[in-house]
């Protein structure tokens, strides 16, 4: 798997990042690639689960994801199985007056999208290209 981190400070209150991260209609705001989110549903407290599709390289993907509320702090888990599998998680912790919000991700994509990526460089490239695609998007978002 390739693992991408990245970090940035938003001029917005944590319960409303928060609230945007845990929503998850939301990631077709945040989520580059991503087409569809559907099937909703509750699988136990504090955990909900939802199909998606998403497009990486260019390459149709479906799957499902389960995401939860992790620990006191609220950080959001996602953890995606089916034709993507691995883990998205968000740390989120106030600061200076603003919220610090922490992107990782760590996910492997079928053979089929990793093609041109077969490289484990290139794909460390392509998975660091979406973390800071997600990171403009929170920005753009939460700041305009």
């Amino acid at each position: 798997m390739a693992r991408a981190l990245r970090s940035l400070h938003l001029g917005a209150p944590v319960d409303e990042v928060r609230d945007f991260l845990q929503e998850p209609a939301n990631m077709l705001e945040w989520w580059p690639d991503c087409d569809e989110i559907d099937d909703l549903r509750v699988c136990d407290v504090g955990a909900i689960a939802f199909k998606y599709a998403d497009k990486p390289a260019g390459v149709m993907c479906r799957g499902e994801v389960e995401e939860r509320v992790v620990g006191d702090c609220g950080d959001v888990a996602l953890h995606l199985t089916g034709d993507l599998h691995g883990d998205m998680r968000w740390r989120i912790e106030a600061e200076d007056g603003g919220t610090r919000v922490t992107f990782e991700s760590d996910y492997d994509m079928p053979v089929r999208a990793l093609i041109p990526y077969l490289s484990p460089v290139r794909l460390l490239r392509y998975q660091e290209d979406e973390a800071d695609q997600v990171a403009a998007k929170l920005r753009e978002k939460f700041e305009g």
